[in-house]
């Protein structure tokens, strides 16, 4: 088919993926309603379309094939234009403590990334230290951001189809998440002979504010977003543009320097949008209200939109050669990384919450595992009016969690800086993840007797 696009109809090369998305995306949501088993698991129906898609793909079936340049850039464009419509939300003050919150989300891409440097550096030394922290983001940032770090080290020959190991790391996340987390859960239930919502059973009335501003004339709210947040994703454009321009003709470490922030695409337009919300904070307080230019709901919708077709692209883009070669690492890292993960998470939990401490632990898990949904989606299985403030404390904590994330792009850059010193790359990439884990415990203590203080 792809052949015959090219061919006689090129200039419907693009828009043919995007139907064929859609209709894998209804055809998952139609099969996570009409299969009990897939009714009783918690998985994005957009990793259900993509690994539907891959399976009658060349890459197995081969009854048709894609464009996987094409996809790969859906992919790195919907990751850096998702994080900025959901960076661009207003959070709404609370009782839950978001960021604690966050420092515990954190602090969980770090305890992933030490698992993952651990298990190449013990069982696969042969790899590329920086391997192991493709565990970290696979599982907690999706399949995106390990696909453009992957991708990165794999363009300068550090990892051989790394992009494709990032995207099958982050896929099995999902599964880890949404069937380890569903186990969880219903023994959590029995164990304390509580009533748990089965997920067949999830729909919950709720009701939506929209808000509607007279201000807004020429632009309806659905437009003036999707504005903002191109016009945003266009300033990230020009900046990477400038980094490409200047860093890349040094050499050396600012060539370096320049790849991973093409690969942090995202990280550069949530600061972008932080600083948006910042003068848009400061303009309102001048007297001029400008508060009405972002809708929550809008935004929330548009990176739902764009993250379910990130996820269902860049299952597409896995290689078979990539899980091939790196089959053992993947089943072994992730097994590690999956089963450790939620018991790390339990022990902070109940270090730093007094109530609720189950519903904390699995939707942490859930998020770190696979997307906020996934949490979300867990914690809606024992709390289905979302009475508790869990469910919002984990919205809103992954938010600030982004800003605690930050260093760990930086200690990205230790292992490919010291590419040819195994030895020194080993010991400063654990020292720099111990340092700031440190750094986020002590945090997260003052926090906790600051509580106990007041």
């Amino acid at each position: 088919m792809l052949e015959f696009i090219q061919e006689f109809m090129p200039e419907y090369r693009g828009i043919v993926h995007f139907i064929i998305i859609a209709l894998l995306l209804i055809s998952a949501k139609l099969l996570k309603e009409k299969v009990p088993f897939l009714n009783r698991i918690i998985i994005p129906s957009a990793l259900l379309a993509g690994a539907l898609g891959w399976i009658l793909s060349e890459q197995f079936l081969g009854l048709f094939s894609f464009d996987i340049r094409l996809l790969e850039d859906v992919v790195y464009h919907s990751i850096g234009l998702g994080f900025i419509a959901l960076a661009l939300r207003n959070s709404q003050a609370g009782t839950y403590k978001p960021f604690v919150t966050g420092a515990i989300i954190a602090s969980g891409y770090l305890f992933q990334a030490f698992i993952g440097t651990l298990v190449v550096a013990f069982l696969f030394s042969e790899y590329f230290l920086g391997t192991g922290f493709l565990i970290a983001l696979g599982f907690s940032q999706g399949p995106s951001l390990a696909f453009n770090i992957g991708s990165g080290w794999e363009s300068q020959g550090l990892l051989p189809l790394g992009g494709g190991l990032g995207v099958a790391i982050a896929a099995i996340g999902f599964l880890w998440g949404g069937i380890f987390g569903v186990i969880i859960n219903n023994y959590h239930a029995r164990k304390n002979n509580l009533p748990i919502l089965h997920v067949e059973d999830r729909i919950v009335s709720a009701s939506v504010d929209f808000e509607s501003h007279s201000k807004l004339t020429l632009f309806d709210a659905l437009t003036t977003n999707a504005v903002i947040v191109l016009l945003i994703y266009g300033v990230v454009f020009i900046l990477l543009s400038l980094s490409q321009y200047f860093l890349v003709p040094l050499g050396g470490l600012a060539s370096t320097f320049a790849g991973l922030f093409y690969g942090l695409n995202f990280l550069i337009g949530i600061l972008l949008a932080f600083s948006f919300k910042r003068i848009q904070a400061m303009v309102n307080k001048r007297g001029i209200n400008i508060g009405f230019v972002t809708n929550n709901y809008i935004l929330q919708s548009l990176s739902n939109f764009l993250f379910n077709i990130m996820i269902t692209a860049s299952v597409l883009i896995i290689s078979s050669a990539s899980v091939s070669q790196y089959l053992l690492f993947i089943l072994v890292g992730t097994s590690f990384d999956g089963f450790i993960s939620y018991f790390y998470f339990r022990v902070l939990v109940r270090w730093q919450y007094s109530k609720f401490q189950h519903e904390y632990t699995i939707g942490i898990y859930g998020n770190n595992t696979g997307v906020i949904s996934t949490g979300i989606a867990l914690v809606k299985m024992l709390d289905p009016e979302f009475k508790t403030p869990v469910a919002q404390s984990l919205v809103v904590g992954g938010g600030t969690a982004l800003f605690f994330a930050i260093p760990l792009f930086g200690i990205l850059v230790i292992p490919e800086s010291f590419v040819d010193q195994p030895g020194l790359a080993l010991i400063y990439t654990i020292a720099a993840l111990g340092i700031y884990w440190l750094v986020l415990m002590t945090y997260l203590y003052f926090a906790k007797r600051k509580k106990n203080e007041s």
